[in-house]
């Protein structure tokens, strides 16, 4: 029985949604995605990219925005790396209102998903970011990132300082049930040290 030519182009795009759709699975290549920007321009991931950073979400997309915000306007493609935003889930109204507004004021292109169905395979974590690291198309890895410290490890951001330094401040956490030391750790470089605190208490002044 031959399947008539006017049932062919629904053949067709059913076909390719349920590619968009396979689950993105460590060791296989990474499934073939056709989105647009916030622009509404064919957007895509490119051979050479090397990281995907995806969010799905209001509280992961806002951590993306902030860490992208304050760099380069190519600073995605210089690293090989590129942001998909998937809104599908967001209520029509702050989509329209907020999330696209937002994302239309960036300088760099974000892929923007609205269907609900598309990404649905696609790794997350609610309030999480998703991490995806890519070789020559192919998934090496996947990760999370609950912070923008996280997200800014990820992308190689190092946060510098400028001013005059204080002295870090050191927190007391709970002793070591077999000494007579405790731990300290800075707010700074979150390093761990050791002290004879119970010896020497006044030693160590815990304010600033």
């Amino acid at each position: 029985m031959k399947t008539p030519l006017r049932f062919l182009p629904s053949l067709v795009l059913a076909f390719a949604c349920v590619v968009h759709a396979a689950p993105v699975v460590p060791e296989q290549t990474l499934p073939l995605l056709a989105l647009q920007d916030q622009h509404a321009k064919p957007w895509g991931i490119k051979a050479d990219t090397r990281l995907v950073v995806f969010a799905a979400g209001r509280k992961p997309s806002k951590m993306v925005l902030e860490v992208l915000s304050a760099q380069p306007k190519d600073f995605l493609d210089t690293h090989h790396a590129v942001y998909v935003a998937d809104m599908s889930r967001m209520p029509g109204f702050v989509t329209r209102t907020f999330a696209l507004p937002s994302l239309r004021e960036q300088p760099f292109a974000v892929g923007e998903n609205l269907d609900e169905k598309l990404m649905a395979d696609w790794p997350r974590q609610k309030d999480a970011i998703t991490l995806i690291h890519l070789d020559a198309g192919r998934v090496i890895s996947i990760a999370d990132a609950r912070t923008a410290a996280e997200l800014k490890t990820t992308l190689g951001i190092t946060t510098q300082t400028t001013g005059t330094s204080k002295r870090p401040r050191f927190l007391r956490s709970q002793p070591f049930a077999t000494s007579n030391l405790c731990r300290y750790q800075t707010k700074t470089s979150q390093h761990q040290c050791e002290c004879i605190w119970f010896r020497y208490p006044r030693a160590f002044n815990t304010r600033d």
